[in-house]
């Protein structure tokens, strides 16, 4: 059995201010190049999944915590405010639970 590494937690502040500082270091456009790059990575690593479903999912893990690294860079590179994200996100949820709603309907009838 692989040994487990005690990983220090961050406080959410001092996680965003690590985003910010390599916002700062690398530069938004590196950045966003990175985030494009992630997220190639997580499809790769999704699609490996999918062929090998009974695979460790260490490398998929890994992905995702890159891709929403990386993802959580873009409000602050592209001038856009939480509220508009959480906005956004509120709209499609609840489209999502709608159309759920809708087709539960169809199957009952």
């Amino acid at each position: 059995m692989k040994e487990q590494i005690k990983i220090k937690q961050l406080s959410p502040e001092e996680r965003q201010e690590i985003k910010m500082q390599a916002l700062k270091y690398f530069g938004a456009n590196a950045q966003f190049m990175v985030c494009i790059e992630e997220l190639g990575e997580l499809i790769q690593a999704l699609a490996k999944k999918a062929r090998f479903p009974e695979s460790s999912n260490e490398n998929l893990v890994e992905e995702i915590a890159d891709a929403m690294i990386t993802i959580s860079y873009l409000p602050v590179i592209f001038g856009i405010s939480e509220k508009e994200i959480l906005d956004a996100q509120n709209a499609k949820l609840i489209r999502l639970q709608e159309m759920i709603v809708k087709n539960s309907l169809n199957e009952e009838s």
